[in-house]
């Protein structure tokens, strides 16, 4: 990790010896969160727990509607567009993250692989 908190080649979640990912690798990381996931659903149903999932690119898109989405889940008063605290973050994706997006799509559709554009 940088002192920005960015992740370098080598580092981090990057440490692969081989650098930049092939598809190949991407798509199998890929397959591993969707079957991560798989696993979640199936233990919060098996449990009878209904849980509250935020979409990232929903909350990237618009914050009140998705804090108030979690607010109404759990029963509590909305927020107001003025309430709502300041953002205190910074966007995270870029072009490499386009990139990959697309290397990993690209993998798991030639092994067909589902693969939702609009959540993936």
């Amino acid at each position: 990790m940088t002192r920005s908190g960015t992740t370098t080649p080598g580092s981090g979640p990057c440490r692969s010896a081989t650098w930049p990912p092939t598809s190949v690798r991407c798509g199998r990381r890929a397959r591993l969160a969707e079957q991560w996931e798989d696993g979640w659903r199936q233990w919060f149903a098996s449990t009878g727990i209904q849980p509250c999932e935020v979409v990232y690119e929903d909350l990237a898109r618009d914050r009140l509607a998705v804090a108030n989405g979690v607010l109404e889940f759990l029963r509590l008063p909305q927020l107001d567009a003025d309430t709502l605290p300041p953002v205190r973050y910074r966007k995270q994706a870029d072009s490499l993250t386009e990139r990959y997006v697309h290397l990993v799509r690209s993998a798991m559709s030639s092994r067909g692989w589902s693969c939702d554009p609009a959540t993936f």
